[in-house]
């Protein structure tokens, strides 16, 4: 196999003679700290980055590959990945980082991807943004008049009376600064040690929301792995965790990511502080917050459209996705955005899943099911566990088909860029996936209440338990896409819900959907606490029976459910 070399100094590039030069240069430094008692590491071409770059042209161009003209332009220009067929190049080794810097039409195509994303709408605008932040500060202000009121009824020493305080901090998207228009709000409160959950969060200060001008659909969601209050405040919805810390009072100033605050922490309190946790640490690792926050928005709009953004239905959630662009911006940290957009989809293609993603140097926790997680995405603070293990062998087979066809896309667009570079040249990697035209059977998930209030707490249930559902179509055997997106028909006299799942059976297999639909809902009755009156029915349908609805817009009662509904450890599938 013949190899081009190619060295990268500034904007321009060097000769052959240069390259030799600047070889016999770094062997000489080499020798030099040797002599002084510097150990070196030789660095293998294929590793170095800005220094070296090393691409198998004649092997595509001797099997006849399409993709022999793009090879040659990354050897002109080494400012994307070897544009080849994905396993004929090495994946970056993780003991480097490549410092490749944009040239001018990585600029031009970065320009062209953030028009891309402000045409689409994914940018709040600036009177959207004073909205919400209006909204923290009022919250703010209610959760401190709570923490006053509690003391007093308390009647507690004057010192915790002039010192009562409780905060409020957000984490998820907004806090990664990627949040869109649509997006609802995950808001930490922290509050001192004498105040409880049971007694005096969902008791006194839900009394206090439920009177606040402005709030509205309140909900009190005790049975969950992480109890919280949901509701809209001004329209804008929110989810509101609790964590009691160990301390008489809560400075303005506190330091959540200090570990000493987690001393004599409860575990409804350790996992409520998590979420606020690893956000800001993931903040912390990346080495360029503004291209990190435009690739994650880029990441996160293309899963929505792929059918590949929710962590109840077995996909990634907003944390994975993080954790997985943030470790592309470790891996390159000059990149411009259009770079580390292709880098992601180059090196996720390629991944072998059983192979955690970690942003730190440290040892995931080991559990008795680690060999099952089908992929190991490890969160960036201890005990660095694995958080993505609602993963499944579909959702894991969908994931991987959408990696690929993400990469394919992007080498094609490399291709067809002899000219500046626009915003319309981005639409094909976001392409909504033709979920409906994609599969010969689906199944028809319907979920009916009595009211708009029981329907949001059933349909959150049953979210919850979509991964035994999923889990149990796969024994059958059969590969199963869940589509996170809801429907709603036309016409109906109730509240209603309809969820769609694209399958794939094997020939001649018979499905008794009746028995699966009564196994389900014994399921969906252990533990239910909402409501009576609420049901769910499986329905198998083929493309030329689905209903008309849904192939029009639908308006969802809610864009992304959150995994909080589970009140029990989801283990890993089999």
């Amino acid at each position: 196999m013949a190899y081009i070399h190619h060295h990268q100094q500034g904007q321009g590039q060097r000769s052959p003679r240069g390259a030799k030069q600047s070889q016999n240069q770094q062997k000489h430094k080499e020798e030099k700290q040797k002599q002084r008692g510097v150990m070196t590491t030789p660095t293998p071409p294929i590793m170095r980055g800005h220094i070296c770059h090393m691409i198998p042209v004649v092997t595509a161009q001797e099997n006849g590959s399409p993709y022999a003209s793009v090879v040659r332009a990354v050897a002109v220009a080494p400012v994307a990945p070897p544009a080849v067929m994905p396993m004929a190049v090495a994946l970056p080794n993780p003991g480097y980082i490549y410092l490749d810097a944009p040239l001018e039409i990585d600029i031009a195509r970065t320009h062209a991807l953030e028009q891309f994303q402000a045409d689409a709408g994914l940018i709040l605008t600036i009177e959207d943004e004073k909205k919400r932040r209006c909204v923290l500060d009022r919250l703010d202000q209610i959760v401190k008049r709570w923490v006053r009121r509690v003391t007093w009824q308390r009647r507690l020493s004057d010192d915790l009376k002039e010192s009562s305080n409780a905060k409020i901090f957000i984490f998820g998207s907004y806090q990664l600064g990627v949040h869109g228009p649509e997006a609802d709000i995950d808001a930490l409160c922290v509050g001192p040690s004498y105040l409880t959950l049971e007694d005096d969060f969902f008791i006194i200060l839900y009394n206090m929301l439920k009177n606040t001008p402005g709030v509205s659909e309140l909900q009190s969601v005790k049975s969950a792995s992480v109890p919280l209050m949901r509701f809209k405040f001004s329209g804008i919805s929110i989810d509101l965790v609790y964590a009691r810390l160990s301390l008489r009072s809560i400075p303005e100033d506190i330091y959540i990511l200090d570990e000493r605050l987690l001393v004599n922490l409860d575990d409804t309190s350790m996992k409520s502080l998590n979420g606020y946790r690893v956000t800001a640490r993931i903040l912390q690792l990346v080495p360029n917050l503004k291209t990190f926050r435009s690739t994650l928005r880029c990441i996160k709009f293309w899963a929505k459209r792929r059918g590949v953004y929710s962590h109840i239905f077995g996909f990634l959630g907003g944390v994975h996705w993080a954790v997985l662009v943030a470790r592309i911006c470790q891996l390159f940290p000059n990149a411009s955005v259009n770079m580390l957009v292709s880098r992601f989809f180059w090196i996720y293609t390629q991944w072998q899943w059983q192979t955690p993603v970690t942003l730190v140097d440290a040892q995931p926790e080991q559990c008795d099911g680690d060999r099952h997680y089908h992929m190991q995405i490890i969160i960036p603070v201890p005990p660095y566990s694995c958080c993505s293990y609602n993963v499944t062998r579909s959702t894991l087979f969908k994931l991987k088909l959408e990696f690929s066809r993400g990469w394919s896309t992007i080498v094609k667009m490399e291709r067809n860029w002899v000219f500046l570079p626009n915003s319309a040249d981005w639409e094909s990697l976001f392409e909504p996936f033709p979920f409906f035209s994609s599969y010969e059977y689906f199944i028809q998930i319907s979920l009916r209440a009595s009211d708009e209030d029981a329907l949001r707490s059933w349909r959150g249930w049953v979210e919850s338990r979509f991964r035994h559902l999923l889990l149990r179509f796969e024994k059958l055997p059969a590969y199963c896409d869940p589509n996170p997106s809801p429907y709603f028909g036309e016409n109906c006299s109730e509240p209603h819900c309809h969820f769609f799942w694209g399958l794939r059976l094997k020939k001649n297999l018979c499905v008794d959907m009746s028995a699966l639909e009564e196994e389900f809902r014994v399921y969906l009755s252990n533990g239910y606490e909402g409501q009576p009156g609420c049901d769910v029915y499986l329905t198998l349908l083929n493309q030329f029976q689905l209903p008309s609805f849904v192939y029009s817009k639908s308006s969802e009662l809610r864009e992304h459910s959150k995994p909080y509904w589970t009140n029990e450890k989801l283990q890993p599938s089999p």
